[in-house]
């Protein structure tokens, strides 16, 4: 697995997604700002190197080239639905060089060092479920292959185009493939595009065996649409924890959950209201405060700062919910590469 972490505000979502997933032999190989941005450290063999360039910087060298071609009312990174207008949208950002392009050999080294299978999944996208991985795995036939799968996207670029095995040209944002290492000297990884991953698909298809899949085992990650225009702050909450069962039994259950690192994006601050709990039995990080008895919503939003609040109980155990979709879509229908 070779990853960029390029949104930083959810990375360690695909720590926990790779954690997750039930195929037994797994390594990955990362870009990113060391010191910048926080990723769990995995169970899994992991290898990292420094990311080239800031991914907000790269984010405004595209809003000032092909921001007024990109959709209306949307991001830089949204490409308008228009068939003219989305080729003119994709022809700009395939002429903007891409700093954090060259850093992909340096990941590709450690994939030729492993001698398995290679994909390009950086941060903005997630496995679907646990049993992804080894669904695309059982799809392999042989090491000449070049294993073509949908990836689950807000943007409808690929829909078409995939069902009628034509990938134009573009960031690839809804495509994903699969290939042996031995075939990494035929990626084609330049500063000069940031259309790599549509090159070095192109340029493989040419030498390998071409499977298309309509398996759908990666997926954008739910708020990644929304960065980086919407500042990562404008995400978080205030969490009030309800301490209801007359023991702090489940509380420090609830409590773990809210405060995981997949979920650090998302929370501000966390309150537990409590009638009897003295303060610190939580934590110094975890204010214990004690509302008046019959408290309502105004009361109880009053105990922490952000206009954002979720409140719990202690005996409901929060989980990051997804919606993955079908893992198999429609059937396709013909067979070209342009």
């Amino acid at each position: 697995m070779l990853s960029r972490i390029l949104t930083e505000t959810f990375a360690a979502d695909q720590v926990d997604s790779l954690e997750a997933q039930m195929y037994p032999a797994l390594s990955q190989a990362i870009a990113y700002r060391a010191g910048e941005v926080d990723v769990p450290a995995p169970s899994f063999q992991r290898d990292e190197v420094d990311l080239l360039a800031e991914p907000a910087d790269e984010y405004d060298a595209l809003c000032a080239k092909c921001g007024s071609l990109a959709a209306r009312g949307e991001g830089c990174s949204s490409e308008p639905t228009g068939a003219v207008e989305r080729r003119a949208y994709f022809d700009c950002v395939c002429a903007l060089p891409d700093r954090n392009a060259l850093v992909v050999r340096d990941l590709e080294a450690f994939a030729r060092d492993d001698g398995g299978w290679v994909t390009y999944l950086d941060d903005s996208a997630l496995f679907v479920a646990p049993e992804s991985l080894s669904l695309l795995m059982a799809e392999v036939d042989a090491r000449d292959q070049l294993v073509v799968f949908r990836s689950n996207t807000s943007s409808r670029e690929q829909e078409r185009t995939f069902r009628h095995k034509i990938l134009p040209r573009s960031p690839l944002a809804g495509v994903g493939f699969l290939f042996h290492s031995s075939h990494l000297d035929l990626s084609t990884w330049s500063s000069d595009t940031r259309c790599n991953k549509w090159a070095s698909l192109t340029r493989l298809a040419t030498r390998l065996r071409l499977k298309w899949l309509d398996l759908v085992p990666t997926m954008e990650h739910p708020l990644q649409r929304h960065l980086p225009a919407t500042p990562a702050d404008e995400f978080k909450l205030s969490v009030i924890v309800l301490e209801t069962q007359g023991r702090i039994a489940w509380a420090p259950t609830v409590l773990d959950v809210v405060k995981s690192p997949e979920l650090e994006p998302l929370v501000a601050e966390v309150v537990v209201a409590s009638v009897d709990s003295p303060e610190g039995v939580y934590g110094d990080d975890v204010p214990v405060v004690k509302p008046p008895i019959g408290s309502g919503m105004a009361q109880l939003s009053s105990l922490v700062q952000g206009e954002r609040i979720l409140i719990l109980t202690d005996s409901i155990l929060l989980d990051k919910v997804r919606a993955p979709p079908p893992l198999f879509a429609e059937p396709l229908e013909r067979s070209s590469l342009t």
